[in-house]
């Protein structure tokens, strides 16, 4: 599990598919799962799963994507397919706790 901010520059006008895009790089045999709108601290964002292979492994990733406070955020869990279930009520809980404090 990760959490990632970018402020200023150029990210924070990029579309959330744009951004999310991004996050894929480098990950190969990319497969999505899904894609949908979806509300994170009360901002919008853009849920993403996929499959893939990361340096030669096999992972499967889950991320959101949002704008916020003039910053790009990135929620990010990735895991090998068959363990991913393990962590995945972790990360909505991780998800579910993320809080832009001084963000209006």
């Amino acid at each position: 599990m990760a959490a990632h901010a970018s402020c200023g520059g150029v990210l924070p006008t990029r579309d959330l598919p744009i951004l999310a895009r991004h996050l894929r790089f480098g990950v190969e045999r990319l497969a999505l799962i899904e894609q949908k709108t979806a509300a994170v601290a009360g901002h919008s964002g853009l849920r993403s799963r996929f499959l893939g292979s990361l340096e030669g492994s096999s992972v499967e990733i889950e991320h959101y994507v949002l704008k916020a406070g003039g910053c790009v955020h990135d929620l990010i869990y990735a895991a090998p397919p068959e363990e991913f279930s393990k962590g995945q009520d972790e990360f909505s809980k991780f998800v579910g706790s993320f809080a832009l404090y001084g963000a209006q």
